[in-house]
C-alpha cells in the first residue's frame, strides 16, 4: 500500500525545513506509531482548526461493548467515544 493511499485526497507537498528538524520529527512520527505525512497533517488541522485528534488502544471487550453502544445510538464508534468523553468530563465538573 502506498504512503498516500493512507491520506484522504492526498496531494503531494514539497516542504523545506531545517535537516535536524526534519530527523527528529521522522523519529518522533515513528515514535507515536504515524508517518510525518500524518504528523504534520494533524499539527496543521489542530493549529488552523483548534481540533486535536488523539489515537487510543481499544481491548477487545472495550471494542464490543462500544460497537453494541454505537449500534443502539445508529452513530459510528469514532462519534461515540467524544460523546462519552464529553458526558464524563461535563458530569464531573
Amino acid at each position: 500500500m502506498s504512503r498516500s493511499s493512507q491520506i484522504d485526497e492526498a496531494v503531494k507537498v514539497t516542504l523545506y525545513m531545517p535537516r535536524q528538524v526534519s530527523e527528529t520529527a521522522k523519529v518522533f512520527a515513528a515514535n507515536q506509531n504515524t508517518s510525518l505525512s500524518r504528523l504534520v497533517t494533524n499539527l496543521l488541522t489542530q493549529r488552523m482548526t483548534g481540533v486535536v485528534q488523539h489515537t487510543i488502544e481499544i481491548t477487545p471487550e472495550m471494542q464490543r461493548t462500544l460497537s453494541a453502544r454505537a449500534k443502539n445510538d445508529g452513530i459510528l464508534i469514532s462519534d461515540l467515544i467524544p460523546k462519552i468523553i464529553a458526558s464524563t468530563l461535563l458530569n464531573d465538573v
